[in-house]
């Protein structure tokens, strides 16, 4: 995965958001952030506007919330399980 343009990384944010097989998830969550942080390092040395600052500080936040909620029906799943 490679991010070439200032808005790709609110495509692979879009992907992991809307991805229902949670087999795939990971995959795009750990896809999106790499984007976003790839874009938040572009701009330490190209200034942006605050706006995509805050909103690519949000998504990392969604995203983080994304992974917790699948990390603890992947728990729930295994304690029901075993």
């Amino acid at each position: 995965m490679t991010s070439t343009g200032t808005n790709d990384w609110k495509d692979f944010y879009r992907l992991a958001v809307i991805e229902t097989d949670s087999a795939m998830l990971p995959s795009r969550i750990s896809d999106a952030r790499k984007s976003i942080l790839d874009r938040i390092e572009e701009t330490l040395w190209k200034p942006t506007r605050y706006d995509e600052r805050q909103e690519l500080i949000d998504a990392l936040n969604s995203l983080h919330t994304l992974q917790q909620v699948l990390e603890s029906r992947i728990h729930q799943a295994h304690r029901k399980a075993g």
